[in-house]
């Protein structure tokens, strides 16, 4: 008989957030994650809320699948997505950021048929500008810093932008090196398509301390990425006011971070 061992991968941390969210009224994420031992294989076993999320998250792993920075997907049932369990060494959250690394990681994603944007441009600013105002009306931006962002991010025409492959959780905790020293992306959920190309790393320049704007930037150009410079603004802004809406209205307020938006309009 072959031998089968199943251990929830979730810290009992996490798990204790969610009981909190659950009587508080916040968010509770349905996602439960597996670490599936049988026989001599080493699999993850994903249960997503529903089969259709676990149906698109196993397209992405095809679709990047050579690009080696993903688990093999191995199959998928319903809402089930099962992986190969990924081993390496986890990333140090306060040593250095390995930015050359994330960077050509992201050229990887964005260099797979992106689709440029041009009719979209203008709901895209609009959907800024509407997500800053709520923010106003609800005390974490004051008037004065909303006209700063505006001037800076949102008065001239927008840049070139794309759609296409991302990563949308860039942090060390969700990274490992494998046994070749290769950064490796654990957290699959966060593969996505379809969406506006940079915001990924708009959110590792914001999010992880020691990945600097300019040196992810030439970076990704460097890798053979594209050339985002030129919408960085807009881009770190539209992260930022959709990561605070929704971090406010899920009520995981020790996200939201109102000294963000000062920054942003400084331009630093």
């Amino acid at each position: 008989m072959t031998s089968y061992r199943k251990r929830r991968l979730e810290p009992f941390v996490q798990r204790l957030r969610r009981i909190e969210r659950l009587f508080r009224g916040g968010h509770v994420k349905q996602q439960r994650v597996y670490r599936v031992h049988i026989g001599e294989r080493d699999l993850k076993q994903i249960v997503f809320s529903d089969a259709a999320q676990a149906e698109r998250t196993a397209a992405r792993l095809d679709a990047l699948a050579d690009t080696g920075l993903l688990p093999r997907r191995i199959a998928r049932y319903a809402n089930e997505l099962w992986v190969d369990y990924l081993e390496g060494s986890a990333l140090d959250p306060a040593g250095p950021a390995p930015v050359q690394e994330l960077a050509a990681l992201f050229a990887a994603f964005y260099v797979r048929a992106p689709v440029p944007i041009a009719d979209d441009a203008i709901r895209l600013r609009a959907e800024a500008l509407q997500q800053l105002q709520l923010l106003r009306d609800v005390g974490v931006v004051d008037a004065a810093t909303l006209r700063g962002v505006e001037a800076r991010c949102l008065t001239s025409p927008l840049p070139a932008l794309w759609h296409g492959y991302d990563y949308l959780d860039a942090r060390p905790e969700n990274f490992l090196r494998d046994a070749s020293g290769r950064l490796r992306i654990l957290d699959v959920e966060s593969v996505a398509d379809g969406e506006v190309i940079g915001t990924g790393a708009a959110r590792a320049w914001l999010r992880w301390p020691g990945v600097e704007r300019e040196a992810l930037l030439r970076g990704i150009a460097q890798a053979g990425g594209p050339d985002l410079a030129p919408a960085a603004a807009f881009l770190e802004l539209r992260f930022a006011a959709g990561w605070t809406l929704r971090s406010l209205l899920m009520r995981k307020r020790r996200l939201v971070e109102p000294a963000l938006f000062r920054r942003l309009a400084a331009g630093s």
